[in-house]
């Protein structure tokens, strides 16, 4: 019987030391699957991150692009307008030219046709124009 004790006894004590290895492994297997779980948490958050930085960089790239196009209409219309700026002072000194050229004609058709001075500058104050070329 002492025999049959002890091996009950051993086995007990065989159970017991298989027991605890269960036991620590299912703390080794808890503390793997938390920092899995962790680790998994982190790997998402870092996709999101990633995934919204990607879509800044889309939105920031669209900004620039459009920034770009309206420097350049602007660079575009700031030329347009320099060049009627242009246009109008060409306009403006042309209609000069024409209307001094008039005037000097009119004043030589006007001496053509023997008026007197005072005359001729009667009817150049009259329309508020001198004639500067008798």
């Amino acid at each position: 019987m002492k025999e049959l004790s002890n091996k009950i006894t051993e086995t007990r004590k065989g159970v017991s030391s298989v027991k605890s290895e269960i036991d620590g492994m299912r703390t080794k297997r808890d503390t793997f699957m938390n920092d899995m779980a962790m680790l998994k948490a982190q790997l998402k958050d870092q996709n999101n991150r990633m995934l919204h930085a990607a879509q800044e960089k889309v939105r920031l790239e669209k900004l620039a692009s459009e920034s770009d196009v309206k420097h350049i209409n602007l660079n575009q219309l700031r030329e347009k307008q320099q060049n009627v700026k242009e246009e109008v002072r060409l306009e403006s000194f042309l209609k000069f030219e024409i209307l001094y050229f008039t005037q000097y004609y009119y004043c030589f058709s006007l001496r053509k046709s023997k008026l007197t001075t005072t005359r001729l500058n009667q009817n150049y104050q009259n329309c508020g124009v001198h004639c500067r070329h008798l």
